[in-house]
């Protein structure tokens, strides 16, 4: 269909134009690169958007000098997830990182040594494999689940 909304709001039939959708992209840096028509990851544009939207939305003002953080083995992990969450959100704050950002805990192990350590980073997507249905769902069912 397309054309204008229909009046009833947006129920399953309704069919939405998004030609207003591409004309505010093509006036949003970076954004206007994905108005050239071409094909492109739906994932790379879901974090330019989430980008964009949350450097609009950011209510640090002033944020604070970048410095190396120091690993400390004897910190206990909660509190070292804390304060690097702490240290992320005083660089960027707004309702995007409420919604959409997270902390992402990884661990290596030392095979020699036996030495792990544990990094928190911040992340706005996960890129997680979809388990292949077997039974019904189709054809399309859970394909191209590693994705990213």
């Amino acid at each position: 269909r397309g054309g204008a909304p229909s009046s009833r709001g947006s129920g399953a039939g309704d069919a939405h134009n998004p030609r207003e959708f591409i004309g505010a992209m093509d006036r949003c840096p970076p954004l206007d690169l994905f108005t050239d028509r071409d094909q492109h990851d739906s994932q790379e544009f879901l974090r330019m958007l989430l980008d964009n939207l949350n450097d609009e939305l950011n209510t640090v003002v002033r944020p604070p000098p970048y410095k190396e953080e120091k690993d400390d083995f004897e910190e206990a992990e909660w509190d070292k997830a804390e304060r690097l969450w702490a240290t992320y959100k005083a660089r960027t704050d707004s309702v995007m990182v409420d919604v959409f950002a997270g902390q992402l805990r990884s661990s290596v192990e030392c095979h020699a040594c036996g030495v792990a350590s544990t990094s928190y980073d911040p992340f706005w997507d996960l890129s997680l494999p979809l388990k292949l249905s077997r039974a019904g769902g189709g054809a399309n069912a859970g394909a191209g689940g590693g994705g990213g």
